[in-house]
This record gives structure tokens, C-alpha cells and sequence, in this order.
């Protein structure tokens, strides 16, 4: 019976750190193309060919460290692709230096400013990752048992503190099933925000202490005094990073 061996490799030299930037700076071309790209189709309703994308890339390349026939090859790579797939505007390219997640920072918050972090999911997604594509299902399974004993061990930590500290706790009625249907799934089933909730539900029942699940619209908006939503108070998307702010009402 023919074995098939799965061999980790990885090369590093002197110029592991020059390739990185590079490719940074190649992802950085691909996205602005891909942009001018769409913006052209849009507004002009006019498809850019290569040539046509070369004036707009023409001296970047002193700037990126790349050679100008590097940006060629992408503007032409950009249009093959552009036409293989008939999209207007394709995947934006990602480098590994700078990667961003949608979703949470942190599972918790509570108004003291203490909380629990989480994220044991992507602590791990790496080596998850790693162990699937060698089809080792021993090593995957061990993985996934690790990511939940992490995230139970720290919510229950967590919601121990809470419960032990607290009087009273009220949590928003965020709705994990509702966000799971969103871009945002993995970080909040990462979050483990209803096993949050279950926990601190029967260990306030428990203790004695009062638990209530309150509705969160608008209450980043409202003045904790009077109640009122005033002028002044912080609104859309933008000013959700706004925690502190003076009533104009009051």
C-alpha cells in the first residue's frame, strides 16, 4: 500500500525580509489597479487594458522598490484574470504582514474596562490549517479540543470574576445566530457569546445575583442622566469608538 509522506518546509535567508516587503508592494499595485480598474467601468463604463493602466502606474516603482517592468506584468496579469473570471472588480490581495480581522477584538467588555479576549480560534487557525491540508484528522481533532478547552476555560474564569464582584449584570441582547449569517461568522462563534451568556445566567441564579438581558439600541446614544437622546451624542458607524461624550441636554 503506497504511503504518501507530508513534509513541512520552510526557507529562510538573508533576503526572507526583502521578498516580504516586495510582495507587499506587489499586493499594493494589485489593488490600486484593481480599483482605478473599477472606478473606470463605472464612471466611463470603459475597460482598461494593460497599456491603458501603465501611465497611472508609470514611476511607483522607486517607490515600492520594484522594477517597472514588475508593474507591467501585473497591470497584464490584472486584465488576463479581470477577463478569465468577467468580473468588474476581483478579490482584494491580502499580505500576511498586515492582517485584519472583521471581527471582535476581544469576546468582552464589561463597564470597568476588564474583559476577556478569546480568539482561541485564531490563535490556532494556523496550525488547524496545516494539520487539514496534510490530512492528518488525529491532529486536527486535538486542535479543535484545545480551542474549545481554551475558550470554556476562560469564560468561566471570566464570568466566575463577574458574578463574584457584581450585584447586578446586565448584557446586551446581541444575537449570536443573527451575526453568524454575516461576513463576520467566525469571530463570533470564536467570541462564544452565548456560552457566555448560559454561563452567567445560572451562576447568577446561583449566587443570588440579579442577571438581565437589556436591549442595546441606541444606547450609546442616550445620556445616562436624563435619558434623552441629545444633538451631541455620537452617531452612525463612524463614532462607535466614542465612549465618552457631554450631553447637550443636561
Amino acid at each position: 500500500m503506497a504511503k504518501t509522506k507530508t513534509l513541512k518546509v520552510r526557507v529562510k535567508d538573508k533576503h526572507a525580509k526583502l521578498l516580504s516587503k516586495m510582495a507587499r508592494s506587489v499586493n499594493f499595485v494589485w489593488n490600486y489597479i484593481n480599483e482605478l480598474s473599477f472606478r473606470s467601468i463605472k464612471e466611463r463604463g470603459m475597460f482598461l487594458s494593460a497599456y491603458d493602466i501603465r501611465p497611472y502606474t508609470k514611476g511607483a516603482g522607486k517607490e515600492l522598490g520594484l522594477h517597472s517592468h514588475t508593474l507591467q506584468c501585473i497591470a497584464a496579469e490584472y486584465v488576463t484574470r479581470r477577463k478569465q473570471f468577467k468580473k468588474a472588480r476581483l478579490n482584494w490581495r491580502k499580505s500576511r504582514g498586515v492582517r485584519r480581522s472583521l471581527g471582535c477584538k476581544e469576546s468582552a467588555t464589561d463597564s470597568n474596562g476588564n474583559g476577556v479576549t478569546g480568539r482561541e480560534y485564531r490563535m490556532l487557525e494556523q496550525k488547524s490549517g496545516i494539520a487539514q491540508r496534510a490530512n492528518n484528522k488525529q491532529r486536527a481533532k486535538a486542535i479543535h479540543a484545545k480551542i474549545k478547552n481554551r475558550r470554556q476555560d476562560a469564560l468561566h474564569k471570566y464570568s466566575r470574576k463577574l458574578v463574584n464582584e457584581n450585584a447586578a449584570i446586565f448584557v446586551g441582547n446581541v444575537s449570536s445566530q443573527a451575526m453568524v449569517k454575516t461576513k463576520k461568522a467566525k469571530s463570533v462563534l470564536d467570541a462564544g457569546w452565548g456560552l457566555l451568556k448560559t454561563m452567567l445566567s445560572y451562576k447568577c441564579d446561583h449566587a443570588g445575583v440579579v442577571f438581565e438581558i437589556v436591549n442595546e439600541a441606541y444606547s450609546t446614544q442616550t445620556c445616562s442622566c436624563c435619558g434623552v437622546i441629545p444633538d451631541s451624542s455620537p452617531k452612525g458607524r463612524a463614532s462607535l469608538g466614542i465612549r465618552e461624550w457631554v450631553c447637550s441636554e443636561c
